[in-house]
């Protein structure tokens, strides 16, 4: 009995030396690394057969928090895509999706293909205003949402669902409500109050935070 004691220190003290040198050789915090887990078990088996299992019971709540749902991880392709903007302003990233959670056109906001990109002067509103608040009409960039629109065409855009980054302003909203889009889901609210007023019972829409996800 003495022995297998022993035996079962000496394993425990080659462990504890490697988990050492790791923690060394790494430089990692392992008790700080476990301050951003998300999730936490707590073992209480007595044989890796019963920790095995245990693991198969947990797997749900292991896995499911690091696996975005269809709202999250469409927008954070948005705002991949709002990385392609050359709007001197704002970026905006959208995408539109049909009801099979199928990706059917993607836009960011800049100045038509034919023109000088707006960061190189190809706008002279946005050049010129110093505040978001620039007079749509003369504005040359197309938004990311009348982009989405205008790459798929507006007869295959009813009943679908768009995300983007910012909430549409008056002039998208209008284009949504004639595209029959019949959801947007947004991250960024804006100052589109009247915008919001547009739509309010009109176009379903939804707000979400995608900050607290990690991966």
């Amino acid at each position: 009995m003495e022995k297998l004691i022993l035996m079962i220190l000496q394993n425990l003290m080659i462990k504890y030396k490697s988990f050492q040198l790791c923690q060394h050789k790494y430089d990692l915090n392992f008790l700080e690394l476990a301050k951003n887990c998300k999730v936490y078990l707590k073992n209480n088996t007595n044989t890796v057969d019963e920790f095995t299992n245990y693991l198969k019971q947990q797997m749900v709540k292991i896995i499911r928090p690091f696996r975005p749902d269809w709202d999250v991880y469409f927008m954070k392709i948005a705002y991949t895509i709002k990385q392609r903007s050359n709007c001197m302003k704002k970026s905006v990233g959208a995408v539109l999706v049909n009801n099979n959670k199928r990706i059917l056109s993607t836009s960011y906001n800049g100045t038509p293909k034919v023109m000088k990109n707006c960061n190189e002067g190809g706008c002279d509103v946005c050049k010129e205003s110093k505040t978001l608040d620039l007079i749509l009409y003369k504005c040359m960039c197309i938004h990311a949402e009348e982009g989405c629109i205008l790459e798929l065409g507006i007869t295959q855009t009813r009943n679908t669902t768009l995300y983007t980054t910012l909430f549409p302003c008056v002039w998208c909203c209008k284009a949504l409500l004639q595209a029959e889009v019949s959801r947007i889901v947004y991250c960024e609210q804006g100052n589109w109050d009247l915008s919001l007023q547009i739509i309010q019972n009109l176009i379903k829409h939804d707000q979400i935070d995608i900050e607290q996800y990690i991966y």
